[in-house]
């Protein structure tokens, strides 16, 4: 009797066909990375939005007191200024620094922020030139940024 010849036949599997693809999925410092740099932006956002409206509280009083306007200035101060400092004091303060009436211009330098308070240190430029190193703090009332104190610093 006669064998039947078998053939074997050898199929290559390509290993790469066989293995299902799997999706690349984003390594997770990346993912990581990437939200920490959303939360950094968006807190400097936040905070430098805050620092543009305490600006416009200090810009808004200093227009005042160039026009001449310092019981208005004074009213716009925040409740805990006008229960600390009268209006014959603020008076006074006013016009013992020039630079508050006669200012030309003003460079914040320095911006921190301390629970709800934002100060803000630097210089105003009066209109001869003189420069007066000065510290606000100002404060949220009543949904408005309002200047809570005022003080003259070394430099």
């Amino acid at each position: 009797m006669i064998e039947p010849e078998i053939k074997r036949i050898e199929v290559s599997e390509d290993p790469e066909e066989k293995k299902p693809k799997k999706e690349k999925k984003p390594k997770k410092w990346k993912v990581l990375f990437f939200l920490l740099i959303v939360a950094g932006a968006a807190t400097f956002g936040f905070f430098k939005f805050k620092s543009i409206q305490a600006d416009k509280a200090i810009e808004e009083q200093l227009s005042l007191l160039k026009e001449g306007k310092i019981k208005n200035a004074y009213e716009i101060t925040s409740k805990d200024f006008k229960e600390e400092t009268s209006l014959e004091t603020f008076n006074t303060f006013i016009e013992q620094h020039p630079s508050f009436k006669k200012n030309k211009s003003y460079d914040f330098t320095e911006r921190k922020e301390e629970g709800n308070i934002i100060i803000l240190k630097g210089e105003l430029i009066s209109e001869d030139g003189n420069t007066t190193h000065v510290q606000y703090k100002i404060i949220k009332e009543n949904n408005k940024w309002k200047i809570y104190g005022i003080e003259i610093t070394s430099s």
